[in-house]
């Protein structure tokens, strides 16, 4: 199984507890895919009862089996459960059977985007395609980082409050505006990443990325004063502002020419 990591742009590989050829049926349900059934090698009459799950958000698998072997079913997904129905066996019998999935674990899923509206802003989108509401109350954060980690000494550039909760299958939208790239930052090749924060301490889901979206070649000189950002950016439900950054104080000329520009 080749699985593509959309954050980091990177493929890994993994196996399912049998080796399939062909006819397995696959549903989602939440951040969980499901791979039910097919014709399995090494499988005396060649069908499969094995349904491998995938979790997403873990990045784990698990194991469970369908009512009875079996290839070519149909597979669909409603609220916390996945059906698996029909189906055949050894060559065109028919199976009349149906197999229901529940998910004892629904969560949010959000898949999303990030992309440049212009010179100083940032449109994030996303959509919960989980089998859960994401809360009201969570925080949409967006950061900017040079690790391949997003949580390695990440840069705060912005981040608003969800007033109402997300059901599934919703869309929204925020619209960032910073001041990108700012030259006060260290030097190197950064990443933006958003991520859904709860309320208090807990696990922040990163949900989408720009990757390499800015290059800083040199900092300010030392003589430069960095002002702090405002503490109370102003913030309205789907739409928000954040001050720049760092500000800094007017240079004289020959300071300035020895400062090339940053790359965006």
């Amino acid at each position: 199984v080749k699985i593509y990591d959309t954050l980091s742009g990177k493929w890994s590989t993994a196996r399912t507890s049998v080796f399939r050829s062909d006819k397995t049926a696959v549903a989602r349900l939440g951040n969980k895919v499901l791979f039910a059934g097919g014709l399995a090698l090494h499988v005396r009459h060649g069908e499969t009862d094995a349904v491998d799950v995938y979790d997403a958000g873990s990045a784990t698998w698990s194991v469970t089996h369908l009512s009875e072997a079996r290839d070519g079913m149909a597979s669909t997904s409603v609220g916390d459960r996945a059906i698996f129905a029909g189906g055949e066996v050894s060559y065109l019998n028919a199976v009349s059977a149906v197999d229901i999935y529940r998910d004892l674990d629904p969560t949010f899923s959000l898949d999303g985007n990030i992309r440049r509206s212009g010179k100083n802003k940032l449109d994030v989108t996303f959509q919960n395609s989980g089998d859960a509401s994401l809360p009201a109350g969570y925080s949409i954060n967006v950061i900017a980082t040079t690790g391949s980690d997003a949580f390695s000494s990440p840069t705060l550039l912005g981040t608003t409050s969800l007033h109402t909760s997300v059901a599934p299958g919703v869309g929204t939208a925020v619209t960032l505006s910073v001041s990108l790239p700012s030259r006060t930052f260290p030097r190197g090749h950064y990443d933006i990443f958003a991520a859904a924060v709860p309320p208090g301490r807990g696990h922040a889901v990163l949900f989408a990325s720009l990757l390499d979206a800015f290059t800083v070649r040199r900092v300010v000189p030392a003589a430069a004063k960095e002002i702090p950002p405002s503490a109370n950016p102003q913030v309205s439900p789907g739409v928000f502002s954040m001050q720049p950054m760092h500000t800094l104080e007017p240079v004289d000329s020959h300071s300035r020419r020895d400062v090339p520009d940053v790359l965006a």
